[in-house]
């Protein structure tokens, strides 16, 4: 494991360690909901937080924490649509040097020519100039793969990024993220504008400890995946979400 990724992974696990007492409690609230003898909506001790989720529902107190409550053993289908439209958004980084691919991450489009990545992925312009994001990575039906469509980075147009580790001289610092421009037209021709994008959505109560949620990405540069059994979103630390699943480097 080299220095960069060291540091990350130590800094992740004291971030993990710091509130294990949470997680352990909320764990325990879980079994709790699914047992019956715990509604979903009293895991959250945030009161505010609580009442951004109620609000977003935008609809009566009670009828809010009816749906908050509910456990998603049955959903809507518009809402695996939205899911399955929104997955299309998300595409397979892969990172290059003149002596070839030297690895994968999980990147999105977060508006017509932006894409959104970590850090530990694309962490300075010149690696993303090097880099491409490849969408419909993944297998269709008949389990064979789909016609990908690859696209170059160019941080020449767009580059911003913030390491896992704040810094108190950059404001930016510290969240683990990298934004870069995307080429408008894949190396096979296809435009860009035919992938939606997955806007980012500032408005505060998304999701409370406990809920339910959903994750797609491309493990270890496999074909895309999504999680959506057994996952749960644990504890909110600062900047960064704990969720319960497995995931792969």
């Amino acid at each position: 494991m080299d220095d960069k990724l060291r540091e990350l992974a130590e800094n992740a696990y004291s971030n993990y360690s710091s509130v294990l007492g949470d997680i352990d409690q909320i764990k325990t609230d879980i079994t709790h909901v699914r047992q019956g003898k715990l509604e979903l909506s009293e895991i959250q001790t945030d009161t505010e937080r609580l009442n951004n989720r109620i609000n977003r529902e935008g609809t009566a107190e009670l009828q809010a924490l009816e749906r908050i409550n509910g456990e998603a053993n049955f959903q809507d289908i518009r809402i695996i649509q939205r899911i399955v439209e929104l997955s299309r958004a998300v595409g397979r980084i892969t990172t290059n040097s003149r002596l070839g691919n030297t690895g994968y991450g999980t990147g999105f489009l977060i508006a017509p020519n932006l894409m959104l990545t970590n850090n530990h992925v694309l962490g300075t312009a010149e690696v993303a100039a090097n880099s491409t994001i490849q969408f419909n990575y993944e297998l269709d039906q008949t389990g064979n793969p789909n016609k990908s469509e690859s696209f170059n980075l160019l941080p020449e147009e767009f580059f911003v990024t913030s390491h896992y580790k704040k810094d108190a001289g950059n404001p930016y610092s510290g969240l683990d993220f990298t934004i870069v421009a995307v080429e408008k037209v894949s190396n096979e021709g296809t435009p860009l504008n035919n992938f939606p994008v997955a806007r980012l959505d500032k408005k505060l109560g998304k999701i409370i400890d406990g809920e339910n949620c959903a994750i797609v990405q491309h493990p270890k540069g496999d074909y895309k995946k999504i999680v959506m059994k057994d996952i749960r979103m644990l504890v909110l630390k600062d900047d960064f979400l704990i969720y319960e699943s497995d995931t792969l480097p």
